[in-house]
């Protein structure tokens, strides 16, 4: 059985570029600990299942998926604030 992770994540518009960081480092957070609860569990099991360790794998990537998305669009928020500034400034 091969479980499917929607990967599909809305980023509404009007969002602030500090909320989309503060956004990526929860998202950033909640896959640290996901990882340190599977490295414990390898650790310190026998068996560990293949299917739920892929699943689990694909959660954590799905997880940094998002967090990663929320910088590149808080970083091409600040990019295009920051040409829009510089552009008003000239017009002066």
């Amino acid at each position: 059985m091969t479980a499917l992770i929607d990967r599909h994540f809305h980023i509404d518009p009007d969002t602030s570029a500090h909320d989309l960081l503060n956004a990526a480092n929860e998202w950033l957070q909640y896959t640290h600990r996901l990882n340190r609860l599977l490295i414990d569990l390898v650790g310190e099991s026998d068996g560990v299942s293949g299917e739920r360790l892929a699943h689990a794998l694909e959660t954590a990537d799905a997880l940094m998926s998002i967090g990663t998305r929320c910088v590149a669009e808080a970083h091409e928020r600040m990019v295009w604030e920051q040409s829009r500034t510089i552009a008003g400034a000239q017009d002066l």
